[in-house]
């Protein structure tokens, strides 16, 4: 029943394993056979990964291993921007929200980094072309939790250019998020905002609202380690950019 299983399930948990074929010392002596015989691949205490029959280990989707890390899973800041876009690359760094412990694993060529998940965040569900099935924070969550923390998702320059791919957004729950976030936060997307408003189709109110929210504010940095290069300031917005004003236009809008 053991050989089975792990012929039939890509990703799993020892739990899982043992849920589904009985607690006994006699399954787990099996599955310490399977891993002696590289039938199964240790990703991380208690989770593997199968390597029989059609599954293979070194080809098994992070997305799946990722949900077996943590609980609740929610795919956040840059692997939620890339399900967003709808590339479904998976980046080196794999990032999301648990219910449990925050953890690191390095296991395949990737880096998987799991968060404390905040109360009330905002997601939605997809079906990848594999049958894997992922939650990940909606879109306007997304784009907040970054501006939040863009050393989470690549830099301020990656989260930039990402954006640059994402055609339309709820600017009233953008702006609703930020103001409830921080005041750094709302000067950073009032700045984005303002740079796409022809692009997104803005209102002039939403934006003001952020303007109110921050104006003899600050100063705010966009990047966390306060970097403030050359042309970086921009007063309307009280912020200091990731670079000259200039180049995070062209980097929001190719």
């Amino acid at each position: 029943m053991i050989e089975s299983y792990i012929e039939n399930h890509p990703v799993f948990t020892r739990r899982e394993l043992m849920d589904g074929c009985g607690d006994t010392q006699t399954n787990a002596n099996l599955l310490s056979r399977a891993k002696k015989a590289g039938k199964v691949v240790s990703v991380a205490r208690g989770v593997y990964a199968s390597n029989t029959g059609r599954f293979r280990a070194s080809e098994a989707n992070p997305y799946a291993i990722a949900q077996k890390l943590g609980e609740d899973v929610v795919f956040a800041y840059s692997s939620a921007l890339a399900l967003l876009v709808g590339t479904h690359d998976v980046t080196p760094r794999v990032t999301f929200y648990a219910d449990s412990a925050e953890r690191r694993v390095d296991w395949g060529g990737h880096e998987y980094v799991s968060y404390s998940k905040p109360d009330a965040v905002s997601t939605r569900r997809r079906r990848l072309p594999d049958g894997t099935m992922v939650v990940f924070t909606d879109k306007e969550q997304t784009i907040i939790d970054c501006l939040a923390r863009p050393d989470r998702c690549g830099g301020a320059e990656a989260l930039l250019r990402s954006l640059s791919a994402i055609e339309f957004v709820d600017a009233e729950k953008l702006a609703d998020k930020a103001l409830a976030r921080s005041k750094s936060v709302s000067a950073k997307l009032g700045w984005i905002l303002e740079a796409k408003r022809g692009a997104w189709g803005i209102s002039g109110s939403v934006i003001e609202r952020l303007r109110e929210e921050v104006s003899g504010k600050g100063p705010f940095y966009f990047s966390r380690n306060h970097d403030a290069a050359d042309g970086s300031w921009c007063a309307e917005w009280r912020l200091y950019l990731p670079a000259s004003e200039g180049e995070c236009e062209r980097w929001i809008e190719e």
